[in-house]
């Protein structure tokens, strides 16, 4: 259909004549603020139902909210609530779904027409049609009479790529229309059912076709691949083989754009080709994703030049250089539009004056700041600062070269045999950041012989670490260390050596992982242990040692520790601690140590001095510990999602919409508080939450007002304004000039 049309307004007036509600058709509960549902109306005007009809009556009249006992008309209508206003987007008979799931068509039309310029907005279809395997999605687009047949290659790609990337769901079949020759009403909208029912009798003006389905029904065999597939399924996805059917849709299997990247690295590495996530993405079956692999050309060296060559007859050639016409810019352009046009200021990059702890100034108003990581509040600690100018004074604000060279100072050893003494290891080595440490590190020890696997959670650093090592990388469950013991039994034997990677808190979920369970697991496979502190130092434990004194076990049983600066350090910069052998191999030889610059004199004397700091009062701890708990406990009376979050200052709250999330941030910020809302494709649109890092220098009563001005900013938006003055007022008042 065309453009969204405002039907009538839906607040806004004293007493209002009609009652309107936007529901989720199957759960009958109402939907969240901007979200598409069925609209239900009550109104004085709205008739008492069908003659002689009882049941279609009660069915169609007498709908009933969850929990409610007021009836209410079910239009059949699809539409959200913007604004005050109500937006009608289509029938709920247009409802798409495919294997279980709903679909509106409204939101997969918009994504494609915004994935290519050629393509016209406003002029789209999306319709299910029927087939061997169930029903599959069609896309009927008219192109802009600007458009060359050479370009349907390029517009079918950008298709697929924007809707797997943004709805989560791939056409089976596209069909590009001249213009004008879409099927219309009278009044110019579009015709979804004419438009499915020209598609089947193939009477649309069609300019260019893309199917995916497999040609014929041939069954040619795929061979190794599908074997393959169904090993890396199981493993990566925890799919039992049985389960996979080549009509399973790869949406089912848990094929997230995640899980795409490392089946297309995978895939790569087996069977010597390049995949494109495009390639992942055309197929809609498992089934088709084999057989398109198997028919692909594998690669065989140049004769001439004796250098592997990759042919690549079915690769789409894109010559367009403009990095502002790439789906992939274009998709982050349309989230970043959507904030704009629902008037939503961005939460990102926001301008922090001064020192940033328990509050910041932005734009110059002074904030309760629930959005860094200075767990103790030691940057901006007048004793960390004097420190880091006093090394600046006497090393200047560079060692100016990589350390094995000639940057090495006085402070650099000191800062690793303190850590390393309080960490409770042989040795430490700091690098230049966090990231950098976990990437070069992990893929510098380990390569194409070996199995890394990661916890489902793990952060990008370390993901991305085992990945560019060339391992076999398989990723279990979040936290359950019986799956990894289960892996671990499986594939242990077909390698070199096995990495497990976990964290000690992760920063999405402000969970912990059974530290003794993994040292077991671990043990019993001859597999290595590395655990990511950057969340746990000077976090957990009594005194802020980490994961280890939390769980009471020796320090010299995990293999590898990783941790930053950056956070209870309040500095910059990352360190690998364990046994000595282990930091003097990566001393002389790690890629990211060796090639990179050593890190700043004031850095590293600031993480020195707040790490002595952290030994001699080991009370910020302790308050740390207890305004965290604080905090999650006024959460849960409030009946907040605050998901598995347990014994850290890590507290998120779920809030099930990334928009909704946004909008909270926002509402937020005006009030005076300063929280970062946690996204799609980040988390799943689901678990969209606001994560709130809850620091020692927090104050009881600061955080007990954010947790009610937080359920007020929800009930307030679940209502239509912004919240109310009072409850801005209520934090206000308590924020510091």
């Amino acid at each position: 259909m065309g453009e969204e049309s405002t039907l009538l307004a839906a607040s806004g007036e004293p007493a209002l004549e009609h009652d309107v509600r936007v529901v989720d058709p199957d759960t009958l509960d109402e939907v969240a603020a901007d979200a598409i549902g069925e609209i239900w109306i009550a109104s004085p005007s709205v008739a008492q139902g069908y003659w002689g009809r009882t049941q279609e009556t009660t069915a169609t009249f007498g709908a009933r909210l969850a929990g409610s006992s007021a009836t209410y008309l079910r239009t059949g209508d699809l539409g959200s609530l913007r604004g005050g206003h109500l937006f009608v987007t289509g029938r709920l008979k247009d409802l798409i779904i495919l294997q279980g799931r709903n679909f509106y068509p409204h939101d997969i039309e918009l994504a494609a027409e915004r994935s290519h310029p050629n393509l016209r907005p406003g002029y789209s279809a999306a319709f299910c049609v029927g087939a061997e395997r169930g029903e599959q999605l069609a896309l009927a687009l008219e192109v802009s009479r600007h458009h060359a047949s050479e370009d349907d290659d390029t517009i079918f790609h950008a298709v697929r790529t924007e809707l797997a990337s943004s709805v989560g769901v791939v056409p089976t079949e596209i069909v590009l229309l001249r213009q004008n020759t879409i099927p219309r009403t009278s009044s110019g909208k579009i015709q979804r059912g004419a438009c499915r029912a020209a598609f089947l009798d193939g009477s649309l003006d069609v300019v260019g076709r893309w199917s995916g389905a497999p040609a014929g029904g041939s069954a040619e065999s795929s061979g190794p691949v599908e074997e393959f597939l169904r090993a890396w399924v199981r493993d990566e996805l925890q799919v039992e083989p049985s389960e996979l059917r080549p009509e399973t849709p790869l949406a089912d299997i848990g094929l997230d754009s995640l899980a795409a990247t490392r089946l297309a690295v995978a895939l790569e590495g087996r069977f010597g080709r390049r995949v494109e996530l495009g390639e992942l993405w055309g197929q809609p079956t498992v089934g088709a994703l084999a057989r398109h692999l198997a028919s692909a050309p594998v690669s065989a060296p140049d004769s001439s030049s004796g250098v592997e060559r990759r042919e690549r007859p079915d690769v789409v050639v894109d010559r367009v250089t403009n990095v502002s016409q790439w789906p992939e810019y274009r998709a982050l352009r349309q989230r970043l539009d959507l904030l704009d046009a629902q008037d939503i200021e961005s939460p990102f990059f926001q301008v922090h004056e001064g020192v940033t702890g328990s509050h910041a100034v932005i734009r110059g108003r002074r904030v309760v700041n629930f959005a860094n990581y200075n767990y103790l509040g030691l940057s901006g600690d007048p004793d960390v600062t004097r420190a880091a100018q006093d090394a600046v004074a006497r090393w200047g604000s560079s060692v100016s070269a990589s350390r094995v060279v000639s940057g090495e100072r006085p402070v650099h050893a000191a800062l690793e045999q303190e850590l390393a003494h309080f960490l409770g290891v042989d040795d430490a080595l700091v690098y230049i950041g966090g990231h950098p440490a976990n990437v070069s590190t992990i893929s510098h020890l380990f390569n194409r012989d070996d199995v890394i696997l990661c916890d489902a959670l793990m952060h990008n650093s370390a993901v991305q670490g085992a990945e560019f090592s060339g391992a076999r990388r398989l990723t279990f469950p979040h936290n359950d260390w019986r799956a990894l013991d289960a892996m671990l039994q499986r594939v242990r034997g077909q390698h070199r050596r096995a990495l497990v990677l976990i964290e000690g808190v992760y920063s999405a979920d402000g969970d912990i992982p059974d530290l003794k369970r993994f040292i077991e697991v671990k043990d019993r496979h001859a597999a290595m242990l590395m655990v990511d502190e950057a969340h746990s130092l000077g976090v957990l434990g009594a005194t802020g040692r980490g994961l280890a004194e939390h769980a009471g076990v020796d320090p010299r049983a995990v293999d590898i520790w990783m941790g930053t600066l950056s956070k209870s350090l309040a500095s910059c910069g990352g360190y690998i601690a364990g046994a000595s052998a282990l930091v003097e191999y990566l001393k002389y030889t790690s890629p990211g140590f060796v090639y990179s610059v050593g890190i700043p004199p004031s850095n590293a004397a600031a993480a020195l001095a707040s790490l002595r700091k952290l030994i001699a009062e080991p009370q910020r701890v302790a308050t740390l510990r207890k305004r965290a708990a604080y905090f999650l406990a006024r959460c849960r009376e409030e009946g907040l999602d605050t998901g598995a979050s347990v014994d850290t200052p890590v507290i998120p709250v779920i809030v099930g919409d990334s928009l909704r999330a946004t909008r909270l941030a926002a509402t937020l910020l005006a009030a005076g508080v300063n929280v970062q809302p946690m996204v799609a494709p980040a988390v799943a649109n689901r678990a969209a939450r606001l994560r709130f890092f809850v620091a020692s220098t927090h104050t009881e009563q600061e955080l007990s007002q954010t947790v009610r001005l937080l359920v007020a900013a929800m009930h307030q938006l679940d209502a239509g304004p912004s919240v109310s003055e009072s409850a801005a007022r209520d934090l206000s008042s308590t924020v510091p000039a």
